[in-house]
C-alpha cells in the first residue's frame, strides 16, 4: 500500500513545485509547417500515361538489382483492377520488374479519368489486385505484400 501514496506525494510534490515557478510565457504564434511537396497530377491525352518513379540505392540492394546508370533496370506498371463510382475512378496495381514486384500503386480520378493522381504513399514490395466500394465512404482494396 506504500505505491499509491507514493504516487501521490509525487503528484502534491509536482503541484507545489509548479505553483511557486513564474508564471508561463504567453504562447508564440506557430511558424508555418513547411508543405508537403506537391504530388504529380498525370493528364491523359490519348497516350499512356507514365508514372513518376526511381529507384534509391538502398531500394537496388533490398530488391536484389544489378542496376547501374549505364545498365537502368527496365520497370513497368501493371494495373491489376479498377473501380469506377460516379465521377470517380479508381486504379490498382503495382510497379514491377521482370524479377521482382517493387512498389503498390493506387491512382484516383475524380473527373472520370481525364486527370489522375496518387492517393496514397505506395508501399515497398507490395502489389494491390482487388478493389471494392459500397458507396462513396465504405470500400476496401486488397492487396498482399510479397517480401518483408
Amino acid at each position: 500500500m506504500v505505491r499509491p501514496f507514493a504516487v501521490v506525494a509525487g503528484v502534491l510534490a509536482l503541484v507545489a513545485l509548479a505553483q511557486q515557478q513564474p508564471p508561463a510565457e504567453p504562447p508564440k504564434p506557430e511558424e508555418p509547417k513547411p508543405e508537403a511537396p506537391a504530388k504529380p497530377v498525370y493528364s491523359f491525352q490519348g497516350k499512356p500515361l507514365k508514372l513518376e518513379f526511381s529507384c534509391k540505392d538502398d531500394d537496388i540492394a533490398a530488391f536484389g538489382l544489378t542496376c547501374t546508370p549505364e545498365e537502368p533496370c527496365e520497370a513497368y506498371l501493371e494495373l491489376a483492377a479498377v473501380e469506377a463510382l460516379g465521377n470517380r475512378v479508381f486504379l490498382t496495381g503495382n510497379i514491377h520488374t521482370s524479377a521482382v514486384t517493387l512498389w503498390s500503386v493506387l491512382l484516383t480520378s475524380e473527373d472520370a479519368g481525364k486527370s489522375w493522381m496518387e492517393m496514397g504513399e505506395r508501399m515497398r514490395s507490395t502489389g494491390l489486385e482487388q478493389i471494392q466500394f459500397l458507396d462513396f465512404e465504405h470500400g476496401w482494396i486488397g492487396g498482399q505484400q510479397l517480401l518483408a
